[in-house]
């Protein structure tokens, strides 16, 4: 008799500890904006550091994982590290352009930008460089 009392209690206790376990928060989206403000404020090192402790971060919805793409590579190249392989940054600039957010697709020009620039493909880059301009003038972000 005691058998199935102990069985009891056995799973009454791991159904608690699943279901804590599994209201554990997706902080992913908080981390991509504190990450985003780091590097506004010129702390790429911060930034990169926030980024990397999203776990997964290719199962994000789309957007935020544009976004992420666009910040990671921001955040690399304006701390001095090798871009020259993230081409994945041309993925989000075209996402952007595509759904028609300037304010995002400035940015993602941008370092798509830095990205040909830093492959020596300066025809590519003043291209982008040229866009970044254009969508800066589109977004309500660009000071006149």
């Amino acid at each position: 008799m005691k058998l199935p009392k102990l069985l009891k209690y056995y799973f009454f206790f791991l159904l608690i500890a699943l279901s804590l376990f599994s209201c554990k928060k997706d902080n992913s989206q908080e981390l991509l904006q504190k990450a985003q403000n780091s590097l506004a404020v010129s702390k790429p090192d911060v930034a990169m550091g926030l980024l990397d402790s999203i776990r997964n971060p290719e199962n994000m919805d789309k957007n935020d994982y544009m976004q992420y793409i666009v910040t990671y590579i921001g955040a690399k190249y304006e701390a001095g590290k090798d871009i020259t392989k993230d081409s994945l940054i041309l993925v989000a600039q075209r996402y952007f352009y595509m759904k028609g957010k300037p304010d995002e697709s400035a940015i993602a020009n941008y370092y798509a930008a830095q990205f040909y620039d830093e492959n020596a493909n300066f025809p590519k880059a003043l291209e982008f460089y040229m866009n970044t301009v254009l969508e800066a003038d589109k977004s309500n972000n660009s000071e006149r």
